[in-house]
């Protein structure tokens, strides 16, 4: 989608979908809970806090994702 195509869709202008995206302003919380839904996807997720990735650079990483996969329902890791 161009950034003219996703300005009209927020009602917004061109210099400002352009100011949003190299960071210069800030859009609301208003603006963000719109854009997510323009681009099918969750607030949270729009602004990076449910990625989908996983870094694992060292054993620290390792360990980590595995302590956050223990807090899900149904999924048990016991290190020995």
């Amino acid at each position: 989608m161009s950034q003219t195509v996703l300005g009209q869709h927020l009602n917004k202008t061109l210099r400002t979908i352009q100011k949003y995206e190299s960071g210069e302003i800030e859009p609301s919380i208003a603006t963000i809970n719109e854009l997510a839904k323009i681009l099918h996807v969750s607030s949270a997720e729009l602004m990076g806090y449910n990625r989908q990735e996983i870094r694992l650079e060292s054993f620290a990483d390792v360990l980590e994702a595995l302590n956050e996969l223990n807090k899900k329902a149904g999924i048990r890791f016991i290190l020995m």
